[in-house]
């Protein structure tokens, strides 16, 4: 992974979550020295649209939709999309502006390409039907299609600056997977170029923190022949292995400046995950797609709980 991101890609609809993805990603293209490549997507034929509104092809709108009028749709969707995206960009110079035809994600999957040094913010939510075509729950299609970092944004929830004034701290959840390391890695080269402080979280389920998806856990071991100690041993290994293997994956990217911290928690990883930003403040969380296995893995599908419920960005690697 390179040192620094140098093209922003954000998705606009003209959405209040979208203004909330610009103005992250203005920010970001500020302390990185990045351009912002504003996209919006649109059906590429009147076809697909009838099918998005859930009309059939033969509908009689349809056929009233002729060709000139289907651009004119088009090019004013994109239009007040772009106006709307611009109100928060000020007079920014390293902005374009893309019209993409087609469905996301498979849209924007296509325009982020293999591309190096990419990364996409997104609005968690869209406007309406027509609109969701760019930012409803697509933006968990997107991580699942692109391979690059995709930040996603909810509106009212953009972290500014930590309490003290400085810049917010990157909150990683670790367990000793690759992909968790991935995670730490970006969110060190970041904190290089930010001064932000990195958390380290590692949450292991306790007996009382367990949760449905660790029933097999319970089933397997069975709770009556672990005793507290021995769950608490395998807790405090699983945490050393996971911030020694996080350390080991930041390597020369981690700024000898940087404040790191760990921090243990009993809990189902997704709720300690958002509990703990909930608790430290404006923070933004940075985490892997998926992890190790049913008991210490915190990522698998953890990712769409986190970005459901935390308070703050959610970046999440491929």
């Amino acid at each position: 992974m390179n040192a620094c991101i140098q093209d922003i890609i954000v998705p606009v609809d003209g959405s209040d979550h979208a203004g909330a993805a610009v103005r992250y990603a203005s920010r970001m293209a500020r302390t990185l020295d990045a351009d912002i490549h504003l996209v919006h997507a649109f059906p590429g034929s009147i076809q697909h649209v009838m099918e998005t509104l859930g009309r059939s092809p033969g509908d009689a709108s349809a056929e009233r939709l002729t060709a000139e009028a289907f651009e004119t749709l088009r090019n004013g969707s994109a239009r007040r999309a772009f106006q709307h995206a611009r109100e928060y960009l000020g007079d920014a110079d390293n902005v374009t502006e893309h019209v993409l035809d087609g469905k996301p994600p498979s849209a924007i999957a296509a325009f982020v390409g293999d591309g190096h040094d990419v990364q996409v913010v997104m609005g968690r939510r869209g406007l309406g039907r027509v609109q969701e075509l760019l930012l409803g729950s697509v933006s968990e299609r997107v991580i699942q299609s692109v391979r690059q970092p995709v930040t996603v944004v909810t509106a009212g929830r953009e972290s500014v600056e930590a309490r003290d004034g400085g810049p917010v701290p990157f909150v990683v959840p670790v367990d000793g997977s690759r992909p968790s390391g991935k995670a730490a890695e970006y969110a060190a080269r970041l904190a290089a170029r930010s001064g932000a402080a990195i958390h380290l979280l590692h949450a292991f389920p306790g007996l009382m923190g367990i949760d449905p998806s660790h029933n097999a856990m319970i089933s397997t071991t069975g709770t009556d022949a672990v005793s507290r100690r021995t769950l608490s041993q395998m807790a405090r290994q699983s945490a050393e292995d996971a911030f020694r293997t996080a350390r080991d994956a930041m390597g020369d990217a981690l700024d000898a400046d940087t404040d790191v911290v760990h921090v243990r928690r009993h809990d189902n990883p997704a709720r300690a995950i958002n509990q703990y930003v909930r608790d430290l403040g404006p923070a933004e969380v940075v985490l892997g797609r998926r992890g190790l296995n049913r008991i210490e893995s915190l990522l698998g599908s953890v990712s769409q709980r986190v970005i459901h419920g935390a308070a703050c960005p959610v970046t999440v690697l491929g």
